[in-house]
């Protein structure tokens, strides 16, 4: 008799949002629904801009603020997006698909969520930086790719280069 696997988490336990391996099965889903209805939808990857004192490796302590950090991030893009737009982790980043929201229309979106964060006053007991930023790097479903794999290399480019260029921004691979 074969044995059942554990049940997989739908939520993060610390963010509240989509654990990883179900926002990836959405974003199957919304790929294929986005395909056979000729619709339009956005993915964001949003991570917090590195800050010099934690490029350091994480030590004890320092990784339950950094989750702490990810949290009140969640909590503030979970305000700004739709109810029905999908958040979730996405390993150590965010990860969002923005329903029925084309090419352009995530900028301002994303402005939105930029501006939310950076003017979130974080408690010192978390973060040693009161003022914190994220970068977003964004691909739109059909115009930046038509699967996963072309979107989520172009998501990644995209914020990649919106930390190069000295993060808190919004950036697209045209």
């Amino acid at each position: 008799m074969p044995t059942k696997s554990p049940p997989m988490a739908l939520l993060d336990r610390r963010t509240s949002t989509y654990a990883t391996e179900v926002f990836q099965h959405l974003f199957e889903r919304e790929v294929k629904r986005a395909t056979r209805y000729r619709d339009v939808f956005s993915f964001l990857i949003i991570a917090p801009d590195p800050v010099r004192a934690q490029r350091k490796s994480l030590r004890r302590g320092e990784r339950a603020r950094y989750e702490r950090v990810m949290t009140i991030i969640a909590e503030n893009l979970t305000k700004e997006f739709r109810e029905t737009d999908l958040i979730g982790r996405w390993d150590a980043n965010f990860a969002v698909i923005l329903l029925n929201t084309g090419n352009g229309d995530h900028v301002r979106v994303g402005e939105r969520v930029l501006t939310r964060i950076a003017e979130y006053a974080f408690p010192p007991e978390i973060s040693l930086i009161r003022r914190r930023t994220i970068s977003i790097g964004a691909a739109s479903f059909p115009h930046h790719g038509r699967d996963i794999s072309s979107l989520m290399e172009n998501a990644f480019t995209a914020y990649t280069l919106a930390q190069r260029e000295g993060g808190n921004r919004i950036s697209n691979v045209n």
